[in-house]
Protein backbone atom coordinates (compact mmCIF):
# COMPACT_ATOMS: atom_id res chain seq x y z
CA UNK A 1 0.00 0.00 0.00
CA UNK A 2 1.53 3.43 -0.98
CA UNK A 3 1.58 5.63 2.27
CA UNK A 4 2.15 9.15 0.23
CA UNK A 5 0.30 11.58 2.67
CA UNK A 6 -0.19 14.18 0.10
CA UNK A 7 -2.22 12.06 -2.38
CA UNK A 8 -3.42 9.23 0.06
CA UNK A 9 -7.04 7.34 -0.07
CA UNK A 10 -7.20 5.20 2.75
CA UNK A 11 -9.51 2.13 1.35
CA UNK A 12 -11.81 0.63 3.77
CA UNK A 13 -12.96 -2.67 3.54
CA UNK A 14 -13.59 -5.79 6.12
CA UNK A 15 -12.76 -9.37 5.16
CA UNK A 16 -15.96 -11.51 6.25
CA UNK A 17 -15.15 -15.13 4.81
CA UNK A 18 -16.66 -18.05 5.32
CA UNK A 19 -19.10 -18.01 8.43
CA UNK A 20 -18.22 -14.67 9.53
CA UNK A 21 -14.82 -14.62 10.59
CA UNK A 22 -13.53 -11.08 9.95
CA UNK A 23 -10.10 -9.99 10.67
CA UNK A 24 -9.32 -5.74 10.95
CA UNK A 25 -5.88 -5.79 8.39
CA UNK A 26 -3.93 -2.32 8.89
CA UNK A 27 -5.17 1.11 8.86
CA UNK A 28 -7.92 0.12 6.31
CA UNK A 29 -10.92 -2.30 7.38
CA UNK A 30 -13.16 -4.30 4.71
CA UNK A 31 -16.33 -5.38 5.70
CA UNK A 32 -18.81 -7.66 3.12
CA UNK A 33 -21.99 -6.32 2.72
CA UNK A 34 -25.83 -5.87 3.78
CA UNK A 35 -27.21 -3.61 1.61
CA UNK A 36 -31.47 -3.10 2.07
CA UNK A 37 -33.57 -0.30 1.03
CA UNK A 38 -31.17 2.28 -0.33
CA UNK A 39 -28.26 1.50 2.57
CA UNK A 40 -24.63 1.98 1.78
CA UNK A 41 -23.23 -0.10 4.45
CA UNK A 42 -19.88 -1.65 4.00
CA UNK A 43 -20.66 -5.35 2.71
CA UNK A 44 -21.78 -8.23 0.76
CA UNK A 45 -25.13 -9.66 0.25
CA UNK A 46 -26.62 -12.23 -1.83
CA UNK A 47 -29.57 -10.50 -4.00
CA UNK A 48 -30.08 -13.29 -6.28
CA UNK A 49 -30.52 -16.77 -5.06
CA UNK A 50 -28.23 -19.44 -6.63
CA UNK A 51 -30.78 -21.89 -7.92
CA UNK A 52 -32.29 -18.63 -9.85
CA UNK A 53 -29.23 -17.20 -10.75
CA UNK A 54 -27.96 -21.12 -12.26
CA UNK A 55 -31.09 -21.56 -14.15
CA UNK A 56 -31.47 -17.63 -15.57
CA UNK A 57 -27.65 -17.80 -16.42
CA UNK A 58 -28.05 -21.12 -18.05
CA UNK A 59 -24.96 -21.65 -16.31
CA UNK A 60 -24.91 -25.70 -16.87
CA UNK A 61 -24.08 -25.02 -20.51
CA UNK A 62 -21.12 -22.13 -19.39
CA UNK A 63 -17.50 -22.75 -18.94
CA UNK A 64 -17.33 -22.38 -15.03
CA UNK A 65 -16.62 -20.53 -13.22
CA UNK A 66 -18.73 -17.77 -15.11
CA UNK A 67 -18.51 -14.14 -13.47
CA UNK A 68 -19.96 -11.03 -14.98
CA UNK A 69 -19.88 -7.53 -13.40
CA UNK A 70 -23.17 -6.08 -13.43
CA UNK A 71 -23.34 -2.75 -12.55
CA UNK A 72 -20.92 -0.07 -10.28
CA UNK A 73 -21.12 3.50 -8.66
CA UNK A 74 -19.71 5.59 -6.18
CA UNK A 75 -21.72 7.54 -3.79
CA UNK A 76 -21.42 10.45 -3.80
CA UNK A 77 -19.71 11.25 -6.96
CA UNK A 78 -17.86 13.99 -5.09
CA UNK A 79 -16.10 14.83 -1.65
CA UNK A 80 -14.13 17.03 0.24
CA UNK A 81 -10.94 15.96 2.28
CA UNK A 82 -11.85 13.80 5.03
CA UNK A 83 -15.08 12.61 4.02
CA UNK A 84 -15.85 9.19 2.59
CA UNK A 85 -17.16 7.65 -0.64
CA UNK A 86 -18.94 4.40 -1.07
CA UNK A 87 -18.20 2.20 -3.89
CA UNK A 88 -20.92 -0.69 -4.91
CA UNK A 89 -19.61 -3.30 -7.52
CA UNK A 90 -22.89 -5.79 -8.28
CA UNK A 91 -21.87 -8.76 -10.38
CA UNK A 92 -23.34 -12.19 -11.42
CA UNK A 93 -21.61 -15.52 -10.97
CA UNK A 94 -21.73 -19.33 -11.32
CA UNK A 95 -19.41 -21.90 -9.76
CA UNK A 96 -19.44 -25.55 -9.88
CA UNK A 97 -22.16 -27.04 -7.46
CA UNK A 98 -19.11 -29.11 -5.41
CA UNK A 99 -18.21 -27.78 -3.77
CA UNK A 100 -20.58 -24.71 -4.67
CA UNK A 101 -17.81 -22.21 -3.60
CA UNK A 102 -13.94 -21.40 -5.07
CA UNK A 103 -11.62 -19.14 -3.63
CA UNK A 104 -10.70 -16.58 -5.31
CA UNK A 105 -9.17 -13.20 -5.49
CA UNK A 106 -10.80 -9.73 -4.65
CA UNK A 107 -8.61 -6.33 -5.25
CA UNK A 108 -9.80 -2.86 -4.97
CA UNK A 109 -7.30 -0.08 -5.55
CA UNK A 110 -7.71 4.00 -5.61
CA UNK A 111 -5.68 5.70 -7.81
CA UNK A 112 -5.12 9.67 -8.31
CA UNK A 113 -2.99 11.06 -11.56
CA UNK A 114 -2.66 6.86 -12.65
CA UNK A 115 -0.79 6.93 -8.86
CA UNK A 116 -1.99 4.48 -6.79
CA UNK A 117 -3.45 5.75 -3.73
CA UNK A 118 -4.10 2.48 -1.58
CA UNK A 119 -4.65 -1.11 -2.40
CA UNK A 120 -6.61 -4.26 -0.31
CA UNK A 121 -6.56 -7.70 -1.82
CA UNK A 122 -8.57 -10.43 -0.98
CA UNK A 123 -6.75 -13.69 -1.60
CA UNK A 124 -9.61 -15.92 -0.60
CA UNK A 125 -12.47 -14.27 -1.62
CA UNK A 126 -15.78 -16.59 -1.75
CA UNK A 127 -16.96 -16.69 -5.11
CA UNK A 128 -20.34 -18.75 -5.02
CA UNK A 129 -23.27 -19.49 -7.89
CA UNK A 130 -26.02 -16.08 -7.56
CA UNK A 131 -25.70 -12.03 -8.01
CA UNK A 132 -23.64 -10.15 -5.59
CA UNK A 133 -23.60 -6.40 -4.05
CA UNK A 134 -20.53 -5.20 -2.37
CA UNK A 135 -20.22 -2.16 -0.71
CA UNK A 136 -16.98 -0.79 -0.16
CA UNK A 137 -16.66 2.32 2.33
CA UNK A 138 -13.49 4.51 0.89
CA UNK A 139 -12.10 7.24 3.67
CA UNK A 140 -10.78 10.11 1.81
CA UNK A 141 -7.53 11.82 3.93
CA UNK A 142 -8.03 15.51 5.16
CA UNK A 143 -4.83 15.86 3.34
CA UNK A 144 -6.10 14.41 -0.30
CA UNK A 145 -5.22 16.52 -3.25
CA UNK A 146 -7.98 17.61 -5.01
CA UNK A 147 -8.89 16.05 -8.52
CA UNK A 148 -10.16 12.28 -9.77
CA UNK A 149 -9.59 9.40 -8.54
CA UNK A 150 -10.40 6.36 -9.66
CA UNK A 151 -11.38 3.05 -8.30
CA UNK A 152 -10.07 -0.42 -10.16
CA UNK A 153 -12.02 -3.52 -9.04
CA UNK A 154 -11.01 -7.14 -10.12
CA UNK A 155 -12.30 -9.75 -9.31
CA UNK A 156 -10.72 -13.36 -9.85
CA UNK A 157 -11.86 -16.78 -9.77
CA UNK A 158 -9.18 -19.48 -11.63
CA UNK A 159 -8.20 -18.20 -15.00
CA UNK A 160 -11.17 -16.01 -14.86
CA UNK A 161 -11.03 -11.99 -14.68
CA UNK A 162 -13.73 -9.24 -14.24
CA UNK A 163 -12.67 -5.54 -13.67
CA UNK A 164 -14.24 -2.50 -13.00
CA UNK A 165 -13.20 1.16 -13.06
CA UNK A 166 -15.31 4.11 -11.81
CA UNK A 167 -14.24 7.43 -10.71
CA UNK A 168 -15.08 10.26 -8.15
CA UNK A 169 -14.05 13.63 -7.25
CA UNK A 170 -12.02 15.70 -4.41
CA UNK A 171 -13.06 19.28 -4.30
CA UNK A 172 -11.22 21.58 -2.61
Amino acid sequence: MDTNPLNLVTLSVIGCLGLGACQQIDDFVGQFHQTGAQTLNPGRKLIQLPDDVWNAEDCETRSLPYLRVDDSRVTPKTVKPGEKVVYTLTYTSCVPHQPGYILGTFDTAVYADRRLQTHRSDESYPVETGQWVVNTAINVPENATPGLYNVVAKIRAYDVLVEDKISFNVAP
